[in-house]
């Protein structure tokens, strides 16, 4: 029977519930590869991906077009935190993650989430690179998970990964503890990075025949983690924490 599983996800490995009956704790065969499997959280994201190329619609790119364009005019725009935050919703959606955002009180910026693995973002894009990170930031990013698992109510067994979007490149020493746990994407490397990430979205819609289609979705999967757009891919991506990201001021730089 296990055998049987593991041919079938080789000849379709985008199958979501192939892929979790496929999961077991104790395989047979622990160290024989796996090369065309593709994990539970990639294979939500291209679901959830077929469901947006099928509303933009594939017969003209009118659709599609606006949407890139409203997303990159708000990522790339300097001046509006708002309009930011509400074009990288509209990003996590268009790269086939369950995106959302809150104005509660204490509520993180937007999140991101694939499965079981779930980003959640401290947006600072309105800062300038001379900025020096307060340890009251640091705090705000270093919390958002506790907010998530109280708010959202993922699985026990989701991964939460905090991660502050920020130009800023020093920070004081009251403020690493915090953001020890929290990963660092510099403002100038995400904005690169989205570029490329819809850049990817396009290639993809141009062979999206439908939803379903096994061929699609093994190859989607391929220009998806070429582009570090899986969840996999961007969270090895964005492995380096703020705290080894970031200099430290000196006592004598600090603002007393």
């Amino acid at each position: 029977m296990k055998d049987y599983f593991r041919k079938a996800q080789a000849a379709a490995p985008v199958l979501r519930w192939l892929v979790n009956l496929q999961a077991n704790p104790n395989p047979v065969n622990p160290t024989e590869p796996e090369p065309t499997q593709i994990d539970s959280a990639t294979a939500a994201i291209i679901e959830r991906l077929e469901g947006v190329l099928e509303q933009l619609g594939t017969t003209h790119d009118r659709r599609f077009d606006t949407e890139e364009r409203e997303i990159l005019t708000a990522l790339l725009q300097p001046a509006d935190g708002k309009a930011f935050e509400a074009g990288q919703v509209r990003l996590g959606n268009l790269l086939g993650y369950e995106a959302d955002n809150s104005h509660s009180d204490a509520a993180p910026d937007p999140w991101w989430i694939a499965d079981d693995m779930i980003f959640v973002f401290e947006d600072h894009s309105e800062a300038e690179e001379a900025t020096v990170l307060s340890p009251t930031k640091a705090r705000q990013a270093a919390s958002h998970p506790n907010w998530v698992r109280e708010n959202l109510k993922p699985p026990l067994t989701a991964e939460i990964i905090p991660v502050l979007i920020t130009p800023c490149t020093t920070t004081t020493r009251g403020a690493i503890p915090s953001l020890r746990g929290v990963r660092y994407w510099s403002l100038d490397d995400f904005r690169s990075w989205v570029t490329d990430a819809v850049r990817a979205i396009r290639d993809i819609r141009r062979t999206f025949p439908g939803v379903g289609d096994l061929e699609w979705k093994t190859q989607a999967a391929a220009r998806l983690r070429e582009a570090n757009i899986t969840p996999q891919q961007l969270n090895t991506m964005l492995s380096k924490s703020c705290a080894d990201a970031m200099r430290v001021l000196n006592v004598d730089e600090e603002v007393t």
